[in-house]
């Protein structure tokens, strides 16, 4: 039972991931055919995850790299409209996420105690991921949006990215499990904050770009409004309405 439990716990870690993901991505066709694709994919890696641990007994860090994150990259990367450092950025970032949770909701149970820890467990993980999706539904447009502009610095975003994926992954790994170290708990929640801020700066930092980038958009459209009504389209000279519009100009100054 207590296997099951464990098992459970992780298989809600890997449905919200993939949930999460499948929200921030962007497909390269919106067809019927890619979503049935995504989905079935998604489905078929949660079943593959739970033969793998409770079926075949694999370790369920072995199974999590060959059953989950491998599949899971293979599969929203072929999907995704975007297959460059935004890809890699979003992909790092939701696992990322999702990491931090699931140790969150295992410390969290084995404070609990042995008891009810492992129902705690699976509450907490649980409520801690629907607080997540409640919070971010909102934003999942507007982060697609932002995937939208081409130069923001994503390269570099993505390789911090990626440095951040590996030191969760090391930070929770060595030198034995994290759940073998548990007083290293405080220490992994303050590395956890402090990784939730850098993407709150890179989104800050992507914000930014874009609304600079709406600005030059604006500024482009009335010059060329400008010149459509101040110039004539033949010659490219000025015509009468820019030649009144400087005589007024003039008369105003004089009076």
């Amino acid at each position: 039972m207590q296997q099951l439990l464990f098992i459970f716990n992780d298989i809600i870690v890997i449905f919200f991931d993939l949930f999460i993901f499948t929200r921030l991505i962007i497909l390269k066709k919106d067809r019927l055919f890619e979503k049935v694709l995504m989905y079935s994919g998604c489905t078929t890696i949660i079943l593959a995850y739970f033969t793998a641990v409770y079926l075949m007994e694999i370790p369920a860090s072995i199974a999590s790299a060959v059953c989950m994150s491998i599949p899971s990259f293979q599969l929203f990367f072929y999907l995704s409209k975007h297959k460059d450092s935004r890809f890699f950025l979003t992909f790092c970032f939701v696992d990322s996420i999702s990491l931090i949770i699931a140790f969150l909701g295992r410390y969290i149970g084995i404070l609990s105690g042995n008891t009810t820890g492992n129902l705690i467990m699976l509450i907490t993980t649980t409520l801690l991921f629907l607080f997540v999706i409640y919070v971010g539904k909102n934003h999942f447009k507007k982060y697609h949006d932002l995937l939208e502009i081409p130069d923001v610095g994503w390269l570099d975003m993505a390789v911090t990215s990626a440095l951040i994926y590996f030191g969760l992954l090391f930070f929770a790994a060595y030198p034995k499990p994290l759940i073998e170290r548990i007083e290293y708990g405080p220490a992994y929640f303050v590395f956890s904050v402090i990784i939730i801020s850098c993407y709150i700066v890179f989104i800050h930092s992507i914000l930014k770009t874009k609304k600079i980038n709406d600005q030059k958009k604006t500024l482009q459209r009335e010059k060329e409004i400008y010149k459509i009504a101040y110039t004539d389209a033949m010659t490219g000279l000025y015509n009468r309405a820019s030649y009144i519009e400087k005589v007024n100009a003039q008369r105003e100054e004089l009076t």
